[in-house]
């Protein structure tokens, strides 16, 4: 099987037999890191230590790295220092740490008195602590596990609005994350995020040392970073993995936008599923990812692409489109008598509904006035905790994955649209027609009888079975 630790950390407050390990020691710990794991130590212009681990890339300047921001540092707030960085990432500066924009590099905690442990894998965590995890996410309605809880008993998630400060023990402190960007106009909402997808595809070309794999759909947020990468004139090429619910679109439609533009798309059909790999992925992320993710894997989709590759993908943008509008209001109250009704029957496994009361509570104690309190949902739950999960499932391959959108600035952008701006995702057509406008000539995810006639035979089945 897939060691456990494979592009994991792990933080503690006392010495671990890790000797496979990268091993730091630290003023109030050790820091282990995989070997298969992106690190970086450097200091700022005040003589400030910081380890970033993970991929990170500037979205503001090419070419520029984060290297470049820090040396040159010498404010006092590490949310200001990585406003403008994209990725999957994780940073300590002296005695805090803060994670990625949506808390795609996980900080799952745990904390006894004076002992406490933070990393990325709660199949890592569980196999220190010795606690087995009996509880696993469904694949169904619900699937993802609310934060701030865990599926592993006395393991809690930091969310990506707060940060761990450590002194004599761990302390999570709230911090404002996101900027009000609200007096921005269309067009500079639109200029904002364009501009900074294509630096960013730029500079990571230039620094990552791996060949951009672009996850392309019939979609239209996979669009917008094809029509980036475009922009960009950056070299990449894309793919589209087969699965059981896609449409036809998704098969047809990708490979004519190829031949269109000359670049080269591979169509990554299902093979067999193997029981053994299943059983890997599952012990590898702990049981806390069961989605698509889990079909490409054991189907030995992911093993086609290649060990080299950055793979970039088109989530997150859904911050600023229509997430929970049809089913959550835009108060705390009206969002929680939607969101039990919707998932009415998952709330009753496992401890979700407490978890909700514990993302509830926070909050309320720590409103954020200018986001829509289902965009916080959005980020601090539906990315916070299911993205985040995929994205560690993840690191069990080879190759690298990067959410080019998950940078705080570009974040801030989509989390300023109006409810207009979000009608029939309206300002997301304007970033495509802003940059590569013959892409709009193609119809976006266009189902036809056939598709609609699967969706109707699926949930017939999903009903019954």
């Amino acid at each position: 099987m897939t060691r456990i630790y494979k592009k994991q950390y792990i933080l503690s407050s006392r010495k671990l037999d890790f000797p496979q390990m990268v091993c730091l020691e630290l003023q109030y710990g050790y820091l282990y890191i995989d070997n298969d794991l992106t690190f970086l130590q450097a200091s700022d212009k005040k003589g400030r230590s910081y380890i970033v681990i993970g991929n990170a890339f500037c979205t503001d300047k090419y070419p520029k790295q984060i290297l470049d921001d820090i040396k040159v540092y010498e404010r006092d707030s590490i949310i200001e220092l990585t406003n403008n960085w994209t990725g999957r990432w994780l940073l300590i500066q002296d005695s805090y740490l803060i994670t990625d924009a949506t808390g795609l590099m996980s900080a799952f905690y745990w904390k006894d008195n004076s002992n406490w442990l933070v990393s990325s894998s709660l199949s890592l965590l569980s196999n220190i602590l010795k606690v087995s995890i009996d509880q696993k996410v469904s694949d169904k309605g619900l699937d993802w596990h609310l934060l701030p809880d865990t599926i592993v008993p006395g393991v809690k998630s930091l969310f990506c609005t707060q940060q761990i400060n450590f002194f004599k023990e761990i302390e999570i402190i709230p911090i404002i994350r996101f900027a009000d960007k609200r007096q921005l106009t269309s067009d500079m909402k639109v200029k904002d995020v364009n501009d900074r997808l294509v630096v960013a595809l730029k500079n990571i070309e230039k620094y990552s040392g791996r060949n951009i794999l672009i996850a392309l759909t019939a979609g239209k947020d996979s669009r917008l970073v094809l029509s980036a990468a475009l922009s960009a004139k950056v070299e990449f090429s894309t793919y589209t993995m087969e699965h059981p619910n896609m449409i036809l679109a998704d098969k047809n439609l990708p490979g004519k936008i190829a031949s269109k533009y000359g670049f080269k798309w591979d169509f990554i059909k299902m093979g067999k599923k193997n029981a053994l790999l299943a059983d890997d992925y599952l012990h590898f992320n702990g049981g806390n990812s069961k989605g698509a993710d889990i079909i490409f894997y054991t189907s030995g989709q992911y093993q086609q692409l290649s060990g080299d590759a950055i793979v970039i993908r088109s989530g997150i943008f859904e911050a600023g489109q229509q997430y929970g509008r049809r089913t959550m209001g835009n108060t705390l109250e009206s969002l929680r008598c939607g969101f039990f009704k919707y998932y009415k029957t998952s709330l009753k496994l496992g401890g979700q509904k407490e978890s909700f009361e514990r993302w509830e509570y926070n909050a309320k104690q720590y409103p954020i006035e200018f986001i829509d309190i289902r965009d916080r949902f959005y980020i601090e739950q539906r990315v916070n905790g299911w993205v985040s999960a995929i994205e560690q499932a993840l690191t069990i391959n080879d190759f690298d994955t990067l959410q080019i959108a998950n940078c705080q600035a570009i974040i801030s952008t989509l989390l300023s649209v109006t409810e207009e701006e979000r009608y029939n995702n309206h300002l997301a057509y304007r970033m495509i027609q802003s940059l590569v406008p013959d892409l709009l000539n193609y119809p976006v995810n266009k189902q036809t009888i056939v598709d609609k006639f699967n969706v109707m035979i699926r949930g017939v089945f999903n009903k019954f079975f």
